[in-house]
């Protein structure tokens, strides 16, 4: 007999999304539908120490920016993909 996810789930007693009545990604949220709300945000501690932080404070250091975001962070990358590069 093979094993299958269903068998699996039945075993370590683990509810499936459908037995559950949580949304299925696949079928009941469109592709192209808007998240209104982030399922998780970093603490600004977290966000402090990122690595993507200490690269954005290099930068702004280096070429005399302000880089708020990382919106900002991608639009240097578009407009100066040189200086980006070099950074990375």
């Amino acid at each position: 007999m093979g094993t299958t996810a269903a068998s699996v789930s039945a075993a370590l007693s683990v509810p499936s999304a459908r037995s559950m009545n949580l949304p299925s990604a696949t079928r009941e949220v469109p592709y192209n539908s808007p998240v209104s709300l982030p399922l998780w945000t970093p603490s600004p501690a977290r966000i402090a120490g990122a690595r993507i932080t200490a690269f954005i404070r290099e930068l702004e250091a280096a070429h005399d920016l302000d880089l708020p975001d990382y919106a900002a962070l991608y639009q240097f990358s578009i407009d100066r993909p040189a200086d980006f590069w070099r950074a990375v």
